[in-house]
């Protein structure tokens, strides 16, 4: 039974051609070996699917540590009573193109320039008897040129001797980012150590993103429920339907509204899908990671996208 709907599942997958991008997500249990001390750098690129628009590059520097329960922040973040809980913070930067960057003049009906970065405070609470996780997150940052967009596409492309980026003086302008996320994921079939199969519901709300989700998500392999174990390896898959109300990276900041290009509210779909699947692997004290996601387009005249990402951790 379990093999029939994981083959369901990932044919599902690799069938689609319409996905929707969800940026670097580390509050997810898909993506943690249950450890509560690692650090962990994150690194997503649509190199990795010969690619170059849309969500073009992402880092993440994350640090999970028992002593982050006293992060004053967390007073913001909704905890499960009676859940082992691992507490993290993050600091993330992203990059965002047109379908084109060899263009110095605006390119209409597409993806602004856009960067953003931020601190990112979050908390994963699990219910060891049932599986079910809950997890929130709380992040404070800016989006603009302070956040450095252009000048690490351009020395990127210098290092790997390619053509220079142009266009990135029409990029959304400097604002605030304030943002909440939350996420609660139901156990359906729990095998464990060997099988997951759970739905997710997501919420984001904030000056950076606001959306709702829901979907199915699953493991398969050799991985542990508790951080005790030594090893880890599994697959890991999920297919989340998103209802899109808002996006910085598309209508530009809350607060500053003298931006040269942005896309308006009509032009945003309100319906997006994601399909993600990768592979996770715990080597005694080193996680390691890959992944590929597919994207459907998240405006009315935009395209399909894809990107894929690594993560490397260590864990205490």
């Amino acid at each position: 039974m379990k093999i029939s709907i994981l083959c369901i599942y990932i044919a599902l997958i690799l069938s689609q051609s319409d996905v929707f991008a969800q940026n670097i997500d580390n509050v997810s249990s898909l993506r943690s070996h249950v450890s509560e001390k690692e650090i962990r750098f994150f690194y997503d690129n649509d190199f990795f699917s010969a690619q170059d628009y849309y969500y073009t590059q992402g880092i993440n520097l994350q640090y999970v540590h028992p002593i982050l329960k006293d992060n004053p922040i967390n007073f913001l973040l909704i905890k499960s009573g009676n859940g082992n809980k691992i507490y993290g913070l993050s600091i993330e930067h992203n990059v965002f193109t047109p379908s084109s960057i060899r263009h110095e003049e605006v390119l209409l009906n597409d993806h602004p320039f856009s960067a953003f970065m931020l601190l990112k405070s979050f908390v994963r609470s699990k219910n060891e008897n049932t599986g079910d996780v809950l997890s929130s997150a709380f992040s404070i940052g800016f989006i603009g040129p302070a956040a450095y967009g252009k000048e690490m596409q351009t020395s990127i492309h210098r290092w790997l001797k390619n053509l220079l980026p142009l266009g990135w003086d029409h990029q959304i302008q400097n604002d605030l980012i304030l943002n909440y996320q939350f996420s609660y994921e139901k156990m359906f079939v729990r095998a464990p150590g060997t099988f997951h199969l759970a739905g997710i519901a997501t919420l984001n709300a904030g000056t950076l993103l606001d959306d709702i989700s829901a979907g199915l998500q699953f493991r398969v392999g050799k991985f542990y429920e508790s951080s005790d174990k030594k090893s880890a390896f599994y697959i890991y898959g999920r297919s989340q339907v998103y209802s899109n109300f808002y996006d910085a990276t598309l209508n530009g900041g809350v607060f500053n509204n003298s931006n040269e290009y942005v896309l308006s509210p009509d032009e945003i779909n309100r319906f997006t899908v994601q399909h993600t699947i990768g592979i996770n692997i715990k080597l005694r004290k080193i996680a390691l990671e890959y992944f590929q996601s597919f994207v459907t387009k998240e405006f009315n005249l935009g395209m399909n996208h894809r990107y894929g990402g690594i993560s490397i951790g260590y864990c205490f």
